[in-house]
């Protein structure tokens, strides 16, 4: 008789090691279906011993232990273990926690009887336009299908997923996403597993246990898709290089651009690149003589003149809403609702609302400012609604399409929105989230972003480096490009229009460089909510967890249902990370804590 130790893989159950006993032994790595609040569900074990070595423990535990048998329908090497361990103390995550994010949804009924090593572990960085990228993909997929490996590509949403399918078909085996379910998605993994040729997958499926893997491409890392959002919040970049690393695979990244942590010279100019002509705009004259518009008018024009052609037309906003921020003309502060988060004008119907972002606090737009009382309140900033309606109000028989999270809630909303882009004379108005739904094989023959400033306003440390990637993006997409700015000097917007100029690359990565921020160091930031002697007591731990870093907490700030929300920054430097030790401090945390790594909000 044996003692089992295993780390169930289902959603919702507990990540921590469940006991079992066990007439069979059955090594660690072996994928078992274990009993479990009457179901059985799939669980890898970590330990095993004899019930005879376990019977001091056994006899002082205030519990029985389940026995039965466990069916067992494979095992996981000793590599993909080990890469699991490497994440998690990456993360500073419990190990359960780890391996029950990168495996509980990416495991078929059978495991293969083996798994093959690759040639060796490599990086590759590819910061090229899409068409480019996609010929390299398949480069790098003949040379491990002639070695009898597969290529594992992994892309950060479903649409890009699917694309890369449809356009690596002659040498994809499987294309495997959130979007399949039952018969279909267990054939699709079985066919996977034990592929030669592409295996196309999104992030979270993208630890599915491939028999001979060679290589992994990661596709548009700077994607926000690859870190899980939910805890132990995962960056699959990162276990995705500890698994090439275990697995002695080749490892390449695709983007245009790299981030700045991923790219080899991060202060170098890109190579040239072809994309479609691009043009500055400073409405600021304009304005003065004609006031405050969402879209210049030479945009405007544009747009108009690509309409009357019978082109299409897209243009982005930083935000959902009509205004992405309200102020007060009397005392100057933001409007707030009572909880302290500020406050957007939006539309509901024909009426005009404020809104929180997070659409707890509605109000009618006759509200008061909370500081001083007045009613003379302006709305700043440029949203999708406020872009839409002047386009409207210029073209009033265009076809437009808006392309935001108040439109856009589900995958069927997208691919219908998806066919009325692709109308003649139809023109797209969206948030960022729009990119990825844009073909570069089929780019839009206007492209606009209404707004720099508002996205260099963003309360975000890479909000300049986002800003290049959004117009790189947007500029690959079309075949002409215009993008709005009263600070046309900054270097950012020079990196957009000229990216041969290496000004925006040498001072951003001087800036990160004097402030420890990555690629040269990384930002742990810890959030926790609750009632302020909670938060507290929260703060103490955590402090006591990173003592002697010096830690910053910032002010404490209204969440849902009357909590309070605490949030901790400590900076650590680039080759101290991850520190065994400290690592396991911070995993050891509360619940209520969580850990984040370098997210793109300290907030």
């Amino acid at each position: 008789m044996f003692v089992i130790d295993a780390i169930p893989l289902s959603r919702g159950l507990p990540s921590g090691t469940l006991s079992y006993r066990s007439k069979k032994r059955l090594p660690p790595g072996t994928l078992a279906y274990v009993p479990l609040r009457s179901k059985h569900v799939p669980a890898l074990v970590v330990g095993v011993s004899s019930v005879v070595e376990s019977k001091a423990s056994l006899k002082a535990a205030g519990f029985a232990l389940r026995g039965g048998e466990l069916k067992a329908v494979g095992a996981l090497p000793e590599s993909i273990i080990a890469a699991a361990r490497e994440t998690a103390e990456y993360h500073a995550a419990p190990l359960g926690a780890a391996l029950s994010a990168l495996l509980k949804d990416a495991l078929p009924s059978e495991l293969p009887d083996s798994f093959s090593e690759g040639s060796g572990f490599s990086e590759r960085f590819l910061e090229n336009t899409y068409v480019q990228r996609l010929e390299t993909y398949r480069e790098i997929a003949n040379a491990e299908r002639a070695r009898g490996k597969a290529t594992l590509v992994v892309a950060p949403t479903v649409i890009e997923a699917e694309r890369l399918f449809s356009a690596l078909k002659d040498e994809a085996s499987a294309c495997i996403t959130g979007s399949l379910t039952g018969k279909r998605r267990e054939a699709a993994f079985l066919s996977a597993v034990r592929a030669k040729g592409i295996v196309v997958a999104t992030p979270a499926f993208s630890w599915l246990p491939i028999e001979a893997l060679g290589a992994i491409i990661i596709e548009r890392p700077s994607a926000s898709g690859y870190v899980f959002p939910k805890r132990p919040y995962l960056d699959m970049r990162e276990a995705l290089r500890a698994l090439a690393k275990q697995r002695k695979l080749h490892l390449a990244y695709g983007d245009f651009p790299l981030p700045l942590e991923l790219r080899p010279k991060p202060d170098a100019a890109f190579a040239k690149a072809s994309l479609a002509p691009a043009a500055l705009i400073d409405p600021r004259e304009e304005q003065k003589e004609s006031g405050f518009a969402a879209v210049p008018k030479e945009m405007l024009d544009a747009v108009a003149r690509t309409h009357g052609a019978g082109g299409r037309s897209v243009i982005l906003a930083v935000r959902k809403g009509y205004g992405s921020a309200v102020i007060c003309r009397d005392c100057g502060n933001l409007v707030r609702d009572e909880r302290g988060v500020p406050l957007s004008l939006a539309s509901a119907g024909k009426t005009k609302i404020f809104r929180s972002a997070d659409g707890l606090t509605k109000t009618d737009a006759d509200a008061l400012c909370a500081t001083c009382g007045s009613w003379n309140l302006l709305p700043l900033g440029v949203g999708v609604e406020r872009v839409a309606e002047e386009i409207e109000r210029a073209l009033p028989k265009a076809h437009i399409v808006r392309f935001d999270a108040d439109r856009i809630k589900t995958a069927k909303a997208a691919k219908e929105a998806m066919q009325r882009m692709a109308e003649p004379g139809a023109i797209a108005v969206g948030t960022e989230m729009l990119l990825p739904f844009i073909d570069p094989a089929h780019p839009f023959d206007f492209a606009a972003i209404a707004s720099a400033d508002a996205l260099l306003a963003l309360p975000f440390w890479r909000a300049r480096e986002r800003l290049v990637r959004i117009g790189l993006m947007l500029r690959e997409r079309a075949k002409a490009f215009q993008i709005a700015t009263r600070i046309p000097e900054d270097r950012a917007l020079a990196a957009v229009v000229d990216p041969e100029n290496a000004g925006f690359f040498e001072e951003e990565t001087a800036l990160r460089k004097a402030l420890s921020y990555p690629p040269f160091g990384h930002l742990l930031v810890f959030h926790a909510e609750g009632t302020k002697s909670r938060i507290d007591e929260a703060a103490a731990a955590i402090q006591d967890a990173l003592a002697p870093l010096t830690t910053a907490r910032l002010g404490n700030r209204a969440a849902q249902r009357g909590k309070l929300r605490l949030s901790i920054v400590a900076k650590i430097k680039s080759d101290a990370w991850p520190d065994t030790r400290l690592s396991a401090k911070l995993s050891e945390l509360p619940p209520p804590v969580s850990v984040n790594l370098d997210p793109e909000s300290i907030w």
